[in-house]
């Protein structure tokens, strides 16, 4: 249990560094030119014209509507920092849904703050389960509330993922030739929120199973 509880902090750490590493990078023959041909989500999200054609993929993507309508039914059954946070990330897909493609500017801000929103809910995470860890004894409520949190995040950390994943491919498939790919940070986000989610599943499971042998 606390083996897994370790991995739920380490998964976050990962989850968040990830927004500030190379989501997408310039490659020749398939290898990173260096640092300054590479953007991060957090780059990405202040770049005018990068948030209007993600804006444009975002509209394309046929799957946007799934993650949004999860947190929809998160949202009215979470409370205090988790509701805000969670509410802030759907709000933020709301804008998305709504704006075109040439308001790069209301674009900008939604991408900010669900990237805010994200790094907020990795920080949640963390201070729900850190503590009890160091204390040596994890409380099964804030476990739970551990969970739920983990579990909004590998929505919106997976969401990040695919959107660069498409912006990559669209932009090869612009040129003809694979001078685009994802960086470190894109998998970062999606192991990281992923693997958090995992993480706190099993801490749940086991921390139920401890419960029913006492």
């Amino acid at each position: 249990m606390r083996a897994a509880a370790w991995s739920l902090i380490v998964c976050l750490a990962v989850a968040a560094l990830a927004v500030f590493l190379a989501g997408i990078e310039l490659r020749v023959a398939g290898v990173a030119i260096s640092h300054r041909t590479e953007l991060s989500l957090y780059q990405i999200a202040g770049d005018r014209e990068l948030v209007r054609r993600a804006v444009v993929e975002y509209h394309r993507h046929a799957s946007r509507g799934t993650g949004k309508a999860v947190l929809a039914a998160l949202v009215p059954r979470t409370r205090g920092a988790i509701r805000d946070a969670a509410d802030d990330d759907h709000s933020a897909l709301d804008t998305l849904d709504e704006i075109s493609e040439r308001d790069a500017d209301h674009a900008g801000i939604a991408l900010r703050t669900a990237v805010w929103g994200f790094l907020a809910l990795c920080a949640l995470a963390a201070v729900l389960v850190f503590p009890d860890l160091v204390a040596g004894e994890l409380r099964r409520r804030r476990v739970v509330l551990a969970l739920i949190v983990a579990l909004l995040l590998a929505i919106v950390g997976v969401a990040f993922h695919l959107g660069l994943r498409e912006a990559v491919w669209q932009a090869n498939d612009e040129v003809g030739h694979t001078v685009v790919g994802l960086g470190a940070g894109a998998w970062a986000l999606a192991i990281g929120s992923v693997g958090a989610f995992a993480s706190a599943v099993v801490v749940v499971i086991a921390g139920r199973s401890r419960s029913a042998r006492s």
